[in-house]
């Protein structure tokens, strides 16, 4: 391996040789600090170089890239402020922009929440006249339920004093009148025999034309015989009457009687019915009114809040402002 020297023992090998130069030359003093001045510049200058790292010099030396020249420093200050004023700018036009934007909605809510109020306020006026309705209606139904009732506590009564007449004095008095028409017709009956019964006898020891007797007596004959067959459809009546006739006109009475009880129970559990679904009707149009109420109260609040927030930031807008134009100064 071949022997390297270094800047530093080269520099150092010149120093002593133009030291023993000089010193050769003069021996004054000036040239004695003349060297000792030139001796220690070298080792300053050598000292520096050995901190230095040295390239080996068997390798090829590689070109340095060129350095850029650095650009004055006043353009590039200028380059920046305008980035960041047109930075500025962008960010302002942003916020302006969003706070437009923002500005129209709250106008857009503004206006759909007095729609909502306005529409609000026609369904309270209709709830309220549906309410009034309704109370007249349950009014109405009470009447009416009272004389529907009162109708049919009329009827039954006159249902049960007809049931009562026919059973104390209508069937005791047609029977009578049938027993008596029995009697007068069995007294018929007997006197028709007991006239005939004399006839005969009055003619039975007279010698009378033949041709007379047989006429009064053919007529006493007829006389009975129309007295028996009466007495004969007397007694039929009364037992049809009495066996038939009276205890079917005594059920219809009693049907009717209790067709009229059931008609006023009927009524009355109508009415009844018809007087809760009037109150409910009554009780959902209050609901009706509260609901509405309550959804008014609570959209006048939200617009009042709207409000408030418009004017406070109209506020905040016109406090802004003169700061603004300080900062355009």
């Amino acid at each position: 391996m071949m022997f390297k020297s270094t800047p530093t023992v080269a520099a150092f090998v010149a120093a002593l040789t133009f030291v023993a130069a000089l010193a050769g030359c003069s021996r004054d003093k000036r040239g004695t600090d003349l060297a000792v001045a030139v001796a220690e510049r070298e080792a300053t200058a050598e000292n520096t170089a050995a901190a230095q790292p040295q390239p080996d010099q068997t390798e090829e030396p590689t070109a340095s890239p060129p350095q850029e020249e650095a650009a004055p420093e006043k353009p590039a200050l200028q380059d920046e402020a305008a980035e960041q004023a047109k930075q500025a700018e962008k960010e302002k036009a942003d916020k302006e922009k969003a706070e437009k934007e923002e500005a129209e909605k709250a106008e857009k809510d503004l206006a759909a929440k007095h729609r909502k109020l306005a529409k609000l306020e026609r369904d309270l006026a209709l709830a309220q006249h549906r309410m009034k309705r309704a109370g007249m209606a349950v009014e109405h139904a009470g009447v009416d339920a009272q004389n529907s009732i009162a109708k049919a506590e009329a009827e039954l009564e006159i249902a049960q004093r007809k049931l009562e007449t026919f059973e104390k004095k209508t069937v005791p008095t047609r029977i009578a009148r049938a027993e008596l028409n029995l009697q007068v017709a069995e007294d018929r009956f007997l006197e028709a025999k007991e006239e005939l019964e004399q006839l005969e006898l009055t003619y039975k020891d007279e010698e009378f034309a033949d041709k007379t007797k047989e006429i009064v007596l053919e007529r006493g004959r007829r006389r009975l015989e129309r007295s028996q067959r009466s007495l004969e459809i007397q007694r039929v009546d009364l037992a049809t009457l009495t066996e038939k006739t009276i205890p079917v006109e005594l059920e219809e009475h009693e049907l009717q009687t209790r067709d009229k009880q059931q008609a006023l129970e009927r009524t009355r559990r109508g009415a009844e019915s018809t007087r809760l679904d009037k109150q409910i009707a009554l009780m959902a149009a209050e609901s009706e009114i509260t609901r509405i109420e309550t959804e008014i109260d609570v959209l006048e609040e939200e617009i009042d809040e709207l409000k408030e927030k418009a004017e406070k930031k109209a506020e905040q807008e016109v406090e802004e402002e003169p700061e603004h134009a300080q900062e355009q100064k």
